[in-house]
């Protein structure tokens, strides 16, 4: 059971209130799901050293009296991470955000849960306990699940390469060119076939790109990728 804000929380103005739910139960419970971190994100990686990201974002309207909240996931494949910053000649950060996501989504509350609003409306505090705990159970019961899935490395490329086979409830690839993310994200594990048959048809692509710019952007995919694997 997550643990319980305190009664004298339950006096706290509602940003207080909310802060003190994310410390005291959501991450503690994201925390016991392997996730590290704290404050409103959490992130937890594969063995290839992928992200999973949990982020609580507080909107920024809010009082004393009530604040609204969005719940974001993430994906962030590590070797997206660095050709992004190899290119952008910006140093890496060394965790990523989930703007860096290249599968998003909003965590909702159940739909048959109308205690919250349409996102994660939060009271003066006298419902502390209840809100985390309905945060906490959507977590566990399906965040997590859905990302604990696209890190798995074969799902995700599957996703990338072909989004109508992984029918997840929510989430969406945000990527310029999925077969360049999937490029980069097979580059990890060196030279193969199937890399090759990939970077090949990046090149075509590229070729012919109604939008040149767009063509030159898969280029660098493909030039840093060869990069990598000469080395």
């Amino acid at each position: 059971m997550p643990a319980m804000v305190s009664r004298q929380n339950r006096d706290m103005d509602a940003r207080d209130a909310f802060r003190e739910t994310l410390r005291t139960m959501v991450g503690p419970a994201l925390r016991r799901q392997g996730f590290l971190g704290s404050g409103s994100t959490w992130r937890r990686r594969n063995p290839h050293g992928d992200w999973a990201v949990v982020n609580v974002q507080k909107s920024a309207w809010g009082d004393r009296e009530a604040v609204s909240a969005y719940v974001n996931l993430a994906i962030v494949p590590e070797a997206v991470r660095r050709f992004t910053a190899s290119t952008t000649a910006r140093p890496l950060p060394r965790q990523p955000t989930e703007w860096h996501g290249v599968w998003r989504a909003r965590l909702d509350p159940l739909p048959t849960d109308h205690r919250w609003g349409r996102d994660w409306d939060f009271g003066d505090g006298t419902r502390a306990d209840d809100f985390g705990s309905a945060l906490v159970d959507r977590l566990d019961s399906y965040g997590v699940p859905v990302l604990e899935r696209l890190l798995d490395r074969d799902r995700f490329l599957s996703m990338l390469r072909d989004p109508m086979r992984e029918k997840l409830e929510l989430g969406r690839v945000t990527t310029w060119s999925a077969d360049s993310m999937a490029a980069l994200i097979m580059s990890d594990d060196g030279p193969g076939r199937d890399l090759d048959g990939l970077l090949e048809k990046l090149r075509t692509d590229a070729a012919k790109a109604a939008d040149p710019e767009w063509g030159a952007r898969v280029l660098d995919v493909v030039g840093w990728i060869e990069a990598r694997l000469a080395s």
